[in-house]
């Protein structure tokens, strides 16, 4: 015990002791001063960070995969407008028509409107004889719609320029995620591009409304489609949408789209659909509950056999009165909801074909409030029945309709998609004729009839393509411009099918005056970004109507309205240098702004806020810059000379572009400077660009002919180095070899 004592006691060993005093209060206190130690805590990430970088990437991507798509659908749709343009030109076609045409309809030079009107008559009611005609006989209209054959008989008519006039509808490049557009290949082939009504302004009101079935219930489509009208369905809201299952297939005969042989919805003694068979939706190989006497066929086929025409109304009564088709569950409709959906039916019946576009879409189901199986009320989901299934939230686009070849459709356009424009000569300007109407120079009916708003219209004569949406698009100025992508990039992609500059230059006054000719906004939102009026709360910054005193146009809840063209854009004195321009002496600014502590701004007396002051172009005059003087270049205060325009290079210099002619002046002794051409904008900064130099025009010889004979120097030097590089490399090689041969020898190796 004691020797662990020992050996416990020598492990502590003798330090020094402390002075430790006290203090007034008592304490203990060092006498050394006291030590600062100081932590530095790295800040945390913020939550989400990482989170909402990912979320902006990905919207990134995935608005410029909806721009992508949306440019790469319209160039497919401009490329099948041509082909169809190329199709009016069929010479046997124009011939037969012309001979089948009677002798007083030709149309007298220049045309009349009322000459345009009558052939139009004439032409839908001969139009069906006339195209089987081309068809069964001469086999040279296969394919074509009825539209696409009366260019063809303008165009046979000699002095007569016809345009086939098309409204392009694209995919949309906002509102709708692209992973839900998709194309639907059905029975009759393509049916069109699967598009989000809330990204359309006013494509809901036009969409029948469809049931969605239970949660927990797979849909499936069961409903007979009716040719109707298309007019509004009650309670329409844009954003309700249905996503349907992609696993789930579409049963044969439960949709057919314009231009199917399908038959229509049995009808109640009043005449209307029966609104109260709606659209049916139940999960496979299962039979719903509470339903009594109804048939689950697949092929859309009534209990007794018959198709629904032939069957009538029997089959929306099988149980008798007061009991729905749908089930007992299902509570009947009241007698004045009755009747306001009959009256409704009865309006969307009237008309020719049942529709403008000539195909069946489903009218049932649409009412607000639907009953589900278990006899809970429910709000209805909306749904285009042209949507045939898969994984969703889209409405399909209008279905082709015209002539078929084989039982498929081979137009991608819809008859009020599609019509013609002639030009008259003598009032220098062109015409529409809408065929379903038979109206004549009247835009808006085409407007009226189009099944879905205008975004692109374009008009094809000999390869040529003309943009003349601004003609057709009532709301041109407000909501039409904004269903478009960049205007520059649809000039350009025109550029090369462009019209006679003349003839466009006169097309465009037309449209013009015709824009000029239409009523003021009354909404004081659709002013801003208005091409033609503007208002003074919605100027930019460096915006500013000129003269002060412009003439108002108009009134706007009292305030006053200005042409666009009275709105100016406003710079500083160093922006209108850029533009090879300068402030004219004496003029004062004509617009003070706040502007940024990195520009070179008048700052107020006291450290106050930085200004920037902006001038009018018409404050500005052209930049005259100083002339060469004895062989010096002028600069600048930092010893270059700014070249931001051609005109900007002095009198009696001359801008050198060659590789390394600086250095060539520079040994020369030539007095040169710098050309700056421009900014680049990087690394949170601006920085000069800089091309060439500047020198003076008797100069220009000698610095030529030492760029020439220094370029000769320095490929010698190149060869002569390269040549240096080879012999040091030979020389390496055989000493290696040497020293090899001897450490053979020297042991006696063998080569392996």
């Amino acid at each position: 015990s004691s020797r662990s004592e020992e050996e416990s006691e020598g492990e502590w060993e003798d330090v020094e002791r402390l002075d430790v005093d006290a203090d007034a209060t008592g304490k203990p206190t060092t006498s050394q001063a006291a030590l600062e130690v100081q932590v530095v805590l790295q800040p945390k990430e913020k939550k989400g960070a990482k989170k909402n970088f990912l979320e902006k990437a990905l919207a990134a991507y995935s608005r410029t995969l909806q721009q992508n798509l949306h440019k790469t659908h319209l160039l497919c749709l401009l490329a099948h407008g041509l082909h169809m343009n190329t199709q009016c030109d069929h010479q046997t076609m124009q011939a037969v028509l012309l001979s089948l045409l009677p002798s007083n309809l030709l149309l007298p030079s220049p045309p009349s409107n009322d000459s345009l009107r009558r052939l139009l008559v004439w032409y839908k009611e001969e139009a069906h004889t006339l195209i089987k005609a081309l068809t069964v006989e001469h086999s040279c209209a296969e394919g074509l719609s009825t539209v696409q054959v009366l260019v063809g008989l303008l165009r046979a008519m000699g002095g007569v320029r016809a345009r086939l006039v098309l409204s392009l509808n694209p995919i949309p490049f906002k509102g709708t995620h692209p992973l839900h557009m998709i194309s639907v290949e059905g029975e009759e082939g393509l049916m069109g591009v699967v598009t989000d009504s809330s990204s359309v302004p006013g494509a809901a009101s036009r969409l029948p409304s469809v049931e969605r079935g239970s949660p927990d219930q797979p849909a499936e489509l069961g409903c007979q489609p009716s040719s109707i009208k298309d007019t509004p369905t009650l309670g329409t809201n844009q954003k309700d949408h249905l996503v349907l299952p992609a696993t789930r297939k579409r049963s044969a005969g439960k949709y057919s789209g314009r231009g199917h042989k399908s038959s229509k919805l049995p009808r109640e003694e009043g005449g209307g659909v029966n609104m109260e068979d709606d659209l049916e939706m139940e999960p496979k190989g299962k039979k719903r509950k509470n339903e009594v006497g109804v048939s689950s066929s697949k092929e859309g086929t009534c209990p007794q056999g018959d198709t629904p025409t032939s069957c009538g109304s029997s089959c929306s009564s099988v149980e008798g009165p007061g009991k729905s088709a749908r089930g007992r569950g299902h509570e009947p409709l009241s007698s004045d909801r009755r009747r306001s959906l009959r009256s409704h039916d009865r309006a969307s019946a009237d008309g020719e074909g049942g529709g403008r576009g000539g195909g069946a879409i489903c009218d049932e189901g649409s009412s607000d409030v639907v009953m589900d199986a278990k006899g809970k009320r429910r709000k209805r989901e909306r749904v285009s029945p042209r949507c045939n299934g898969g994984d969703s939230d889209c409405v399909m686009a209008a279905k082709p309709s015209g002539p078929t070849r084989g039982g498929k459709n081979v137009s991608l356009y819809d008859e009020n998609s599609i019509w013609t424009e002639v030009f008259l000569e003598d009032q220098e300007r062109w015409v529409c004729l809408h065929l379903s109407s038979c109206s004549v120079a009247s835009p808006q009916v085409c407007e009226r009839h189009a099944p879905h708003p205008f975004s692109y219209v374009i008009g094809i004569e000999n390869g040529r393509v003309r943009d003349v949406t601004p003609r057709y698009a009532s709301n041109w100025c407000t909501s039409t411009r904004r269903m478009r992508l960049s205007e520059d990039w649809w000039r350009e992609t025109l550029e090369p099918y462009a019209v006679e500059q003349q003839e466009g230059v006169a097309e465009d006054k037309d449209i013009l005056n015709m824009l000029y000719s239409l009523p003021l906004p009354m909404a004081v939102a659709d002013y801003k970004g208005h091409p033609l009026y503007a208002l003074k709360r919605h100027l930019l910054k460096f915006e500013a109507i000129y003269p002060e005193d412009s003439r108002e146009v108009g009134q706007c809840r009292g305030e006053a309205v200005y042409e666009r063209k009275c709105v100016y854009t406003l710079h500083s004195r160093e922006s209108w240098l850029k533009e090879a321009r300068i402030v004219m002496k004496g003029q004062s600014a004509f617009k003070v702004v706040k502007g940024r502590k990195s520009n070179k701004v008048s700052r107020t007396p006291g450290g106050g806020v930085a200004t920037l002051e902006l001038f009018g172009i018409w404050q500005t005059e052209v930049y005259t810059p100083p002339p060469v003087v004895d062989g010096k270049v002028p600069r600048n205060e930092y010893g270059n000379i700014e070249l931001f325009h051609p005109s900007m290079l002095p009198q009696g210099a001359c801008h050198m572009r060659v590789p390394g002619i600086q250095r060539v002046a520079r040994k020369l002794g030539v007095d040169y400077a710098q050309a700056m051409i421009g900014w680049d904008f990087h690394g949170g900064g601006s920085h000069p660009v800089f091309d060439g130099i500047v020198v003076a025009e008797e100069c220009r010889t000698l610095l030529t002919e030492a760029a020439v004979q220094d370029e000769q120097v320095s490929i010698e030097k190149d060869l002569k180095k390269r040549e240096q590089r080879v012999l040091e490399r030979w020389k390496k090689l055989c000493k290696g070899l040497v020293i090899m041969e001897r450490v053979k020898k020297t042991y006696n190796l063998q080569d392996s």
